[in-house]
């Protein structure tokens, strides 16, 4: 998996992290739906985006399209 490079990646914060890894690994293993994979790595896209002055409203929305629609 490569979601971001190395010093992107550790500005995200650590239990964010952690569940990117964790829901990717679970999905990998057909425990999980991929919906909630995509829904933690949105998060720390859109975290990372903001710390480097990015607009990401439009992350910002498919984020809250996801989330609404989570099952």
């Amino acid at each position: 998996m490569h979601l971001m490079c190395v010093k992107h990646w550790y500005e995200v914060p650590a239990d964010l992290r952690f569940q990117v890894t964790s829901y990717f690994l679970s999905w990998q293993r057909g425990e999980i739906p991929v919906k909630q994979y995509l829904i933690a790595r949105l998060k720390a896209i859109i975290h990372v985006g903001k710390l480097h002055g990015i607009d990401v409203a439009a992350l910002e929305a498919e984020l809250a399209a996801k989330e609404k629609t989570r099952s």
